[in-house]
Formats: structure tokens, C-alpha cells, sequence
């Protein structure tokens, strides 16, 4: 073992002294040789010379070579619309966690946009008078309480022009008629409030308790009734002074009901005036046909070219509705 260790010691002896045989036997006069350059001392990195073309242009003049844009998608309404069903039926078939993921954020994001465009639709409304529901019917109490004050006034005007343009109201009934004897004090209430006349007909020839303020015919033999086409007690009619009649109400009903059915029977007939009875709705008819039929025409060049022609063309139409609860300045 020590003889081997010797040997290896003794090669590596050789080699030393022939690698410095060739330092030492190296050209003085070679350019490449270290003894012309040993000023550098040890660098172990050197930056090459890099040759410029003259005629290309300064590097800051360079035009700029950028990579193409990435192709966006436009997550909107179009595209939800499109792809939800898809994400949902691609959570049910397979329900891993990016599948549900994607399923359920595209709801918020459907949320959201909905968020935004009723927020955004609520402050445009407040500002936008002729769009205020409230025009046609006060929400507010303070409102509905003037409202409702203001066209009883024009109901008991409406139902006088009827009463000038009519014999009265025909009343039907049969003594039996347990509808009837709960009619009888809502139209005594109703004689006593507009003083129309009133005409009672008696189905099967007797009266009921109470029907003192009325004129009432006997009619056993159902003469007036088939007349009328009567087939149901009680029953009014609004009968015009041309003796042409208006069917008013069948059953039993609130004294309201039958102020607005005679109104309508009045208007159908004739009797009364489309402003008229158009101020004694509960709720205005603010609209854009203006009672008129058929439908509403546009200018076709127009819609396709101007945005803000729709919205101009039914705020015209609706620009001479006054808002309740105003008066016009003289």
C-alpha cells in the first residue's frame, strides 16, 4: 500500500513539471502570449467588441415590435345568456370544484349587472316625471287622500250628466231574494247621495221592507225582464232617454262599484264624454295611444340611425299629461 501511495505521488510530480516546462517555453514575441497581456491580471470575463451597421438607425429610433393583443370577450348580457346553460349543465354532469365555480360566479356576475342597471334605473325614474307611476295614482297617503277627495267631486258631476241624459236606473228583484234586502240600503244610500231616479220591478210581484223612496212595478210575468234579458236578482240597468239600455251591475255590490259601473254604462252609451269619464278613473289613463286604436308608428330611417329618437318620440306623446298635485302657471 505505501509503495503504491509513493508511485501516485511521484506522476503527479511528472505532470506539474511538464505543465511548467510549456509556461516557460512559451514565445515571448507571440501576440497571444500572456507575457503581452499580464496587465489584465486574473479576469475571468470579457466583454466582446460588437459591430454596428452605420446606416441603421440609433436603437431609440427603432420602432418597437409589440406582441399581439390577446382577443377579449366581452362578458355581457349576450354572452351570459348564451353560455349559462352550458356552465350549468356542465356543473350538474360533472360537479368538480371549477365547474361549480364557474356556474356560480357567472350568477353573481348576472346578479350584479341586474344590481346595477335597477340602481341605476331608480335614480333615472326619480327624475323623470312623465315615467312616475304616481301621475296615474298617488302612493303617498297625504296624495291618495287629495286624490280620492278630487274625484269624488268628479264623480258626483260625471253621475249628474248621466242623470240628465237618462230615465234613471231599473231595479230588479224578487222579494225572496236575500241579495236583494242587502242591496236595498246601498242604493237608498245611492238615490240619497246623486238624487237619480230609480225604478224597482218587482220579479214576483211583492216588495221588501224599506222600498218606501222607490217607484216599484210588478212584473210576475217576466215581460220587463226578458225585455232586458234578466235573469239574475238583483240586477241594474241604466236606462237612456231613447229607452236604450246599459247593463249595470249583476249581484250584490258596494256602492263604489256601482258608481264606476254606471259611469262606464253612461260612457258606453254615450251618455257621458270620453274627458269626462276619463277624470273619474281611480287610476289616470296616462298613455301614450291617447285612447286612440292601433298601433303607434315611428320613422323607420330615424330608429335605425338616431338612439334618441324612441325615447324623444313617447316623451312627446306624453308631455301633455300634468303631473297630480300641480297647477298650471298662468
Amino acid at each position: 500500500m505505501q509503495h503504491l501511495q509513493t508511485v501516485r505521488h511521484q506522476i503527479a510530480c511528472l505532470v506539474i513539471g511538464i505543465m511548467s516546462l510549456q509556461c516557460f517555453a512559451a514565445d515571448p514575441e507571440d501576440p497571444n502570449s500572456f507575457y503581452k497581456d499580464r496587465e489584465r491580471g486574473w479576469f475571468w470575463h470579457e466583454s466582446m467588441e460588437t459591430t454596428v451597421d452605420p446606416e441603421s438607425p440609433p436603437l431609440e429610433q427603432q420602432p418597437m415590435v409589440l406582441a399581439p393583443p390577446k382577443e377579449q370577450v366581452a362578458l355581457n348580457v349576450d354572452w351570459l345568456k348564451e353560455n349559462m346553460p352550458i356552465l350549468r349543465d356542465r356543473a350538474i354532469n360533472n360537479p368538480t370544484d371549477e365547474n361549480l365555480a364557474n356556474y356560480a360566479y357567472s350568477q353573481r356576475l348576472w346578479l350584479d349587472m341586474s344590481t346595477r342597471f335597477a340602481n341605476r334605473m331608480t335614480d333615472y325614474m326619480v327624475t323623470e316625471t312623465m315615467l312616475d307611476e304616481s301621475q296615474r295614482r298617488p302612493t303617498a297617503a297625504f296624495a291618495l287622500n287629495a286624490f280620492q277627495e278630487e274625484r269624488a267631486v268628479v264623480v258626483k258631476e260625471a253621475i249628474a250628466e248621466v242623470k240628465q241624459n237618462s230615465r234613471g236606473i231599473f231595479f230588479f228583484f224578487a222579494s225572496d231574494c236575500g241579495y236583494c234586502h242587502k242591496m236595498l240600503p246601498v242604493l237608498l244610500e245611492f238615490k240619497r247621495r246623486h238624487q237619480i231616479e230609480i225604478l224597482a220591478i218587482s220579479l214576483d210581484g211583492r216588495t221588501i221592507p224599506g222600498m218606501e223612496a222607490f217607484q216599484v212595478v210588478a212584473d210576475p210575468e217576466h215581460r220587463v225582464a226578458q225585455q232586458f234579458n234578466v235573469s239574475l236578482t238583483p240586477t241594474l240597468h241604466l236606462v237612456a232617454n231613447d229607452n236604450s239600455a246599459e247593463l249595470v251591475v249583476e249581484g250584490l255590490k258596494p256602492l263604489n262599484d256601482i258608481e264606476d259601473r254606471l259611469l262606464l254604462a253612461g260612457r258606453k252609451n254615450g251618455m257621458l264624454s270620453e274627458e269626462l269619464y276619463a277624470k273619474t278613473r281611480s287610476v289616470r289613463d296616462v298613455s301614450v295611444f291617447k285612447n286612440e286604436d292601433g298601433n303607434l308608428m315611428a320613422d323607420k330611417e330615424r330608429m335605425e340611425n338616431d338612439p334618441a329618437y324612441l325615447a324623444e318620440l313617447l316623451k312627446m306623446r306624453l308631455s301633455d299629461s300634468q303631473p297630480f298635485g300641480t297647477k298650471l302657471v298662468k
